[in-house]
């Protein structure tokens, strides 16, 4: 999570910069090598983890859904952005590595990337914690990090999503309307007129 906070905050921050600037190759490079980067993280993960796994058709029912959705995921993903009548495009031209391009990307990124490590620490030291002192209270530990996944799914699913939606309700469709008509790519164009 920290590197996906890292160079996604990174690219968007990146790109967002050069189209508001009109310069639709440049955020497109953008684009690709951070697409370039991931997969080539993604495909190191994938080796090392599938090295330490005994026979890999062990895999429970679970995990063989995770790896199917997440690749069912990536397909659409990358089927979306090879579309022609998208305002940026993967393309086969750009798909070279670009380090210079790399490095401002980091430099963009690195904060979000620090926040996600640090949450990670902190999950780590709060779930251990959670299991020594379930265990010491009579309690298994595992009744406790329950309690605790339970709390973070009522959180995300509940207050996270639907103040979400509630802000986009209230404040960014009306302006939409307001603009344009309410057509999506006018309001993305007359923001870039105005810019």
């Amino acid at each position: 999570m920290a590197i996906a906070g890292l160079l996604g905050t990174g690219a968007t921050t990146y790109s967002a910069v050069e189209l508001g600037r009109g310069n639709r190759s440049e955020s497109e490079k953008a684009l690709n090598t951070v697409f370039i980067f991931t997969l080539g993280i993604g495909l190191f993960f994938a080796i090392v983890s599938f090295l330490g796994i005994e026979p890999i058709l062990r895999l429970s029912g679970a995990a063989l859904a995770t790896i199917t959705s997440q690749f069912v995921s990536a397909c659409i993903m990358v089927s979306y952005f090879m579309k022609k009548s998208n305002i940026m495009r993967l393309s086969r031209t750009a798909l070279r590595p670009n380090m210079k391009l790399c490095l401002e990307i980091v430099k963009l990124g690195i904060s979000a990337g620090i926040t996600q490590f640090a949450a990670f620490i902190m999950q780590i030291v709060m779930n251990n914690t959670l299991q020594y002192y379930g265990n010491q209270s009579g309690i298994t530990g595992g009744v406790a990090l329950g309690a605790m996944g339970i709390d973070g799914v009522l959180y995300a699913g509940l207050i996270a999503d639907i103040s979400s939606g509630v802000i986009i309700a209230i404040f960014i469709v009306p302006e939409m309307r307001k603009l344009r008509g309410g057509n999506i790519e006018n309001f993305y164009f007359s923001y870039q007129r105005n810019i």
